[in-house]
């Protein structure tokens, strides 16, 4: 128990915003859409503008390290992906302030996945010097059990919402999740601000 007289002399600042008005350390961000929609191509952009401290769909971003958790796609598409909208953008494809992880086929539930990711994290911070300030999760729902955001962990109901909160607390980081089961991943979670994709055929992905 801390008293809150004892905590601190002043009002603690805001946490660190990442994108102006729509994403600071700590928050959890939703970006959704139908598959096929474009949410991985958008995600790696916004990780990329967020390294580069370049607008993101117009929006200003403060420069910072990224850390992009890969579940989707075998390691060299997703660093094709990433070369591929970096040379688009004028990104450097290898800045050092955004690294990813390939976890594609990992056996691990949601809870165990989060033991897993904060443990990776921890050790770049200590080892590297790392500071991560946001992290993307793409692919979560490829873990084994993941159904309608619950899964069964030794014998209990965990929610999503506990090991992304569990990410969150000890990371400090923002967390993006990249998701096409939107609705069900937002009754969940609770999050701070929602991205949703919405495809067309004239139009192959749009934000809303």
């Amino acid at each position: 128990l801390i008293e809150a007289s004892q905590d601190c002399e002043e009002m603690p600042s805001k946490t660190f915003e990442i994108l102006r008005h729509m994403l600071r350390q700590s928050h959890k961000v939703i970006l959704g859409g139908a598959k096929n929609s474009g949410k991985s191509w958008l995600a790696i952009d916004m990780a990329l503008a967020i390294a580069h401290g370049r607008p993101w769909l117009n929006v200003p971003s403060e420069e910072s390290q990224v850390l992009f958790v890969n579940l989707e796609l075998d390691s060299g598409s997703f660093v094709r992906r990433l070369w591929e909208v970096a040379q688009k953008r004028g990104d450097n494809p290898q800045s050092p302030y955004i690294d990813f992880l390939h976890l594609m086929g990992v056996d691990k539930n949601v809870a165990e996945f989060a033991d897993l990711l904060v443990k990776r994290i921890r050790g770049a911070s200590q080892w590297e010097k790392k500071e991560y300030t946001t992290i993307f999760i793409d692919g979560m729902s490829k873990l084994p059990g993941f159904s309608g955001a619950k899964l069964m962990a030794t014998g209990e109901s965990v929610s999503l919402a506990l090991a992304l909160d569990k990410i969150v607390a000890l990371t400090g980081a923002a967390v993006v999740v990249v998701t096409d089961d939107i609705e069900s991943v937002s009754d969940q979670i609770c999050e701070d601000y929602q991205i949703q994709i919405e495809a067309s055929e004239s139009a192959p992905s749009r934000v809303i």
